[in-house]
């Protein structure tokens, strides 16, 4: 028999927030945002309306903690790993007037010079993302319908997002003393079944691009000293909670 109260007490267990939840300044995950309107929202401790989909976040968190468990115990998989630093707390920098950006990255391995990010999705949307880095990041309209190429471009603005935001985990990196050759984000189905559903991309550590994501930080928030508001800024055309929650 279907048990209401139980049901509901679980739904608050996996439903509470965790202190990442909570945060209030931005890290690398909002200040990755290739969309100015929600980024100066972010900065301006603007709260977007949280979705009814909370739970595949909750999922991410756990297969986040699983990794870092799995990676911290002496052994193989740590071995094979190049003995990493696991949930590694940095401050990328200083916005002036702003204060630190904090962070935490996931993976950094130090015999490859490699920042990894984990990335929990599902098999449809590993699909395009696939196709996205296959075509190196370049949608041409000519090649596509209108709404595939549409479909395209929504996952490459978060594949450009994702790679924003280890490009940030690398400068951050980089001005604690370490080195970093390249950034990878790994992927894991939450729909998933097999290995043949776990991918990785990795790409070369772009010092202009993280130079320039992080400087556009700066930029946009002495925009809004300066008087500007979230509503002077478009919304990306490709950005999800711009064309659906707006």
């Amino acid at each position: 028999m279907l048990d209401l109260e139980l049901t509901q007490m679980t739904v608050e267990l996996f439903s509470e927030q965790t202190e990442r939840d909570k945060q209030r300044t931005i890290g690398a995950s909002n200040a990755s945002n290739p969309c100015n309107k929600c980024l100066a929202e972010d900065m301006l401790g603007i709260e977007q309306e949280r979705g009814w989909a909370w739970l595949p976040a909750v999922v991410g968190t756990a297969i986040h903690e699983l990794a870092e468990f799995r990676l911290k115990v002496p052994g193989r998989l740590r071995t094979m790993f190049g003995e990493p630093l696991t949930e590694y707390k940095m401050v990328i920098g200083t916005v002036p007037g702003y204060g630190d950006v904090k962070s935490t990255s996931d993976l950094y391995v130090p015999d490859r010079n490699l920042v990894l990010d984990w990335k929990t999705t599902t098999k449809a949307k590993l699909k395009q993302y696939v196709e996205v880095d296959a075509a190196n990041m370049v949608i041409d309209p000519d090649l596509y319908t209108q709404a595939k190429y549409d479909t395209l471009m929504e996952h490459m603005f978060t594949m450009r997002k994702y790679l924003n935001q280890c490009h940030l985990y690398g400068l951050g990196m980089i001005r604690l003393g370490y080195e970093v050759d390249s950034v990878a984000m790994g992927f894991i189905c939450r729909d998933g079944m097999s290995g043949e559903d776990i991918k990785v991309f990795r790409y070369a550590y772009d010092p202009e691009l993280a130079e320039k994501v992080w400087n556009r930080i700066g930029l946009l928030w002495n925009y809004l000293q300066d008087g500007k508001t979230p509503d002077d800024f478009d919304g990306n055309p490709y950005c999800w909670y711009c064309q659906n929650k707006r």
